[in-house]
């Protein structure tokens, strides 16, 4: 599986790393050319070998540009569901309390996983598909400003690049401790109820 270029940015590595200026749109397309011959390496480990650009340039260049814009959006959606769930508050996160977000990646470590499947039928074991992916573990810093205030608090979460989706990892009840309470708090001080 090959990356299209015409894709949008945030969501891909290759035209990222041609937008940073570390490598040029014709390494990307030699890059992604030998990624098609050798699918067992990811775009980043092909890129960091042919075109001698340090992983930790890639990962952080993928943690900054493709992660982290989705982070504050799933924060969000994890607080109202949180909200939902609590039959005493209503409307703290819809009503606009929450005026700003911040959110800085202070820790993150990424890990390439091979996953393969085996097809058993007619006595032989033969390999039906392989795929590598990159799971990246964050742990981010954030801070809500608030018509009353700010709440800052640590956050936990996972990216996948095969599903290209972030997900928070920290449980409901640690999410709660580390942001909802305090946000809530501060809510019904503020705004009364």
């Amino acid at each position: 599986m090959t990356e299209d270029i015409r894709e949008p940015i945030r969501l891909r590595i290759g035209p990222a790393l041609v937008s940073e200026g570390l490598i040029s749109v014709e390494q990307l397309r030699s890059a992604l050319d030998m990624q098609a011959r050798y699918p067992q390496f990811t775009l980043g480990q092909i890129v960091s070998i042919l075109h001698k650009v340090p992983m930790e340039a890639i990962d952080e260049v993928k943690v900054r540009r493709m992660v982290m814009p989705q982070f504050e959006p799933v924060l969000r959606l994890r607080l109202e569901l949180l909200e939902r769930r609590d039959r005493y508050q209503r409307g703290l996160i819809a009503s606009g309390f929450v005026t700003a977000t911040t959110s800085n990646p202070v820790r993150y470590e990424t890990k390439t996983v091979e996953s393969h499947l085996y097809d058993r039928s007619g006595g032989d074991e033969v390999q039906k598909v392989y795929s590598r992916y990159v799971t990246t573990e964050l742990l981010v810093a954030v801070a809500l400003r608030t018509r009353g205030g700010e709440i800052r608090g640590m956050v936990q979460a996972e990216h996948n690049s095969q599903t290209r989706q972030l997900v928070i990892s920290d449980s409901d009840d640690r999410l709660s401790s580390t942001l909802y309470y305090d946000l809530k708090a501060l809510y019904l001080r503020t705004v009364g109820g």
